[in-house]
């Protein structure tokens, strides 16, 4: 019964996230310092991931600490280079060429979380956090 009542609410969240989307990549377009993820098909934007480009004015580290000390709470990216896990050792495996692409989003990746109520606020605190970096 309690399943029966959240599907109910599942449309109206799903919006209301891809709303948020929206918000969040007219604030990163402003910054060329930083890729974010692109939407293919229609995702229900459980978070926004973005990686520092090489070239930025700062670090991924320093971006997490200015996030940190902005209270905008950032992760790892969950498909980073999984090859880098502690995990592995207890796994029989072979790499077939450079993980390139893995080992950018290990390294410069991140994650900020969604809601499913408005958070032009929170996203507002993201820009600005980001000019102040890149000052």
């Amino acid at each position: 019964a309690l399943g029966e009542v959240q599907m109910k609410k599942l449309p109206l969240m799903v919006e209301k996230r891809r709303k948020n989307y929206s918000k969040f990549a007219e604030v990163m377009a402003q910054f060329d310092c930083i890729d974010i993820q692109a939407e293919t098909g229609e995702s229900s934007w459980f978070g926004f991931s973005m990686t520092v480009k090489s070239d930025a004015n700062f670090s991924r580290d320093m971006l997490v600490q200015a996030l940190n000390a902005n209270n905008i709470e950032c992760r790892p990216v969950v498909g980073g280079n999984i090859i880098h896990n502690e995990m592995m050792k207890y796994f029989d495996y072979t790499i077939s060429g450079l993980l390139t692409a893995a080992d950018r989003i290990h390294n410069h990746g991140l994650f900020i979380g969604n809601h499913h109520i408005d958070i032009s606020s929170g996203l507002e605190n993201l820009r600005d956090t980001i000019w102040r970096l890149e000052k």
